[in-house]
């Protein structure tokens, strides 16, 4: 008897590269959250053989994050382009699997940690601002964790709380202290910017783009504006009060009606855009004063943050009111993100 192959079974599905992904993934790509539960993520990939589009939404996170740390051009490269096309192919099959109800808890995990996980992709992203906050908004929208559900807590308390909670320790070595003093050079960049949300308010009030664009999300730009200056003042007695301050933003954001969060996202609105730069460089910021032992897990922010401002800047008209408006997060980008050429 001569058994003969199936030329269909040694179809490469996955290579020896997504394996290097996979493990990458386990040991330092997942998500940060929930806090302090990494069970969480060993359960999710305990459940990945089962799921298509949560494996390669696993890989492409793992893909992107790789991509950040590497100083090699070439791995760099080859990494960004396989964390792109695992995340097109997780999220075709994870629409398709949208189509049809959950049939499963198991199933609503791998549906919910996919899209976590290519939130936290979109983080890893030098395009990716918008699209970040857009997925942990549908975070949100599809979270039904069941008492079985291993993203209960998670979803309980809600992004925002799980990223506060990382500041707890910090924020009560603070009160041990009685106090914290910003060092002088931290105090002028706090002040500065301050002094460039001041100019960005006029900008709202009085905005030139479409009407549509300015009424739409007024509203909701001008409460992101006002809590990014009180977590700003509050930074200079207590960083981790301040941060989590600003992580309380995040639901206003969220929980938006679809025409404020479409005005905040679009790339056209760039005061909106410039607002939420200011935003996430406030957020890296005052995360690498207060975040302690969860500052690791953020590092690689640092690059990205530097490219979201870029672009950002980029796409602005060239006149001299967004060169004034984009002039503060440029002179800090420099500063804190620009990479130091080696001496």
């Amino acid at each position: 008897m001569v058994l003969r192959p199936n030329p269909s079974s040694f179809a490469p599905i996955f290579t020896m590269e997504d394996l290097r992904f996979f493990h990458h993934f386990l040991i330092a790509a997942y998500p940060p959250l929930p806090v302090q539960a990494d069970s969480v993520w060993n359960n999710v990939a305990a459940l990945s053989h089962g799921y298509d589009y949560l494996v390669h939404a696993m890989l492409g996170l793992a893909a992107s994050h790789l991509s950040l740390l590497t100083t090699n051009a070439n791995e760099s490269s080859s990494s960004s382009q396989a964390a792109l096309t695992h995340r097109i192919k997780s999220i075709s099959l994870l629409n398709a699997s949208l189509s049809t109800p959950c049939s499963s808890p198991a199933e609503g995990d791998a549906r919910f940690a996919s899209i976590l996980i290519m939130a936290f992709q979109a983080s890893c992203l030098p395009d990716g601002m918008n699209e970040f906050l857009s997925m942990i908004r549908l975070c949100s929208v599809i979270a039904d964790a069941g008492e079985n559900s291993i993203f209960k807590d998670l979803v309980e308390r809600g992004y925002s709380d799980n990223m506060r909670k990382m500041t707890a320790k910090t924020k009560a070595e603070e009160v041990e202290r009685k106090g914290f003093l910003l060092e002088p050079a931290q105090e002028r960049l706090v002040d500065g910017f301050l002094g460039s949300l001041g100019r960005l308010r006029a900008g709202i009030v009085v905005g030139e783009e479409s009407e549509d664009l300015v009424e739409e999300g007024r509203g909701l730009q001008m409460r992101i504006l006002e809590g990014l200056e009180g977590a700003a003042r509050t930074s200079k007695v207590s960083p981790a009060q301040a941060f989590q301050e600003l992580m309380s933003l995040y639901s206003p954001m969220i929980n938006a009606s679809n025409a404020d969060f479409a005005s905040l996202t679009d790339p056209a609105n760039h005061r909106a855009q410039i607002l939420l730069l200011h935003f996430f460089l406030m957020e890296f910021a005052l995360g690498d004063l207060s975040l302690g032992a969860f500052r690791p897990r953020f590092r690689f922010r640092r690059k990205v943050c530097f490219a979201w401002l870029n672009e950002v800047a980029r796409r602005l008209p060239q006149t001299a009111e967004y060169a004034e408006l984009i002039e503060w997060p440029l002179e800090f980008g420099q500063k804190v993100f620009a990479p130091r050429e080696r001496t």
